[in-house]
């Protein structure tokens, strides 16, 4: 990967000093121009060189990307295929955190319908849809990470929306004494 992005590089450098010679140079590179084609001229072989610098710039880019892509895994200590492997098994996961996502989703929305609390279902479903279609999670009031609402995390409410728990105990730091 080095050693083609010197070359494309080498290239690039070379086309860039052929059209500047050709342009402000002592007429040598000038008057091969002009015979290339035969037609008195340089704007050909300036386009043709224009075009190929364009290439070697887009080239540089890719390759260059791909460079980066590689030394990154390098540090890592992993291969490209245990790279896919790796991104595989996240996307896996992924897919199958959002499908418990919806589940939950559905559960949270029924039971706030049945609480009457409309609001909640409504936030609740319409952040569902800009999770979904617009890539919008900040605006869904469920998180992708948070367990389920029947099991105990970390605050022990059982409460994965972000409205306050409803259990009858607050957790603000004070102990009644």
């Amino acid at each position: 990967m080095i050693s083609i992005n010197l070359m494309v590089l080498v290239q690039a450098a070379i086309q860039i000093y052929i059209v500047v010679d050709i342009y402000f140079g002592n007429g040598e590179t000038k008057e091969r121009a002009e015979g290339w084609f035969s037609l008195g001229t340089t704007i050909p072989v300036v386009a043709i060189m224009g075009v190929f610098i364009f290439f070697d710039v887009a080239s540089l880019s890719l390759i260059g990307q791909l460079l980066v892509f590689h030394l990154k895994l390098q540090k890592e200590g992993i291969s490209t295929y245990g790279f896919i492997v790796r991104d595989n098994k996240n996307r896996r996961e992924r897919t199958k955190k959002l499908n418990e996502l919806k589940v939950r989703r559905q559960t949270e929305i029924a039971t706030a319908r049945e609480n009457g609390k409309t609001f909640l279902a409504l936030r609740l479903a319409k952040g569902g849809n800009l999770r979904e279609k617009c890539g919008m999670a900040w605006c869904d009031p469920l998180s992708l990470d948070a367990e389920e609402p029947n099991n105990n995390n970390s605050n022990g409410n059982g409460n994965t929306n972000s409205a306050p728990a409803s259990n009858g105990h607050t957790d603000d730091g004070n102990e009644d004494a």
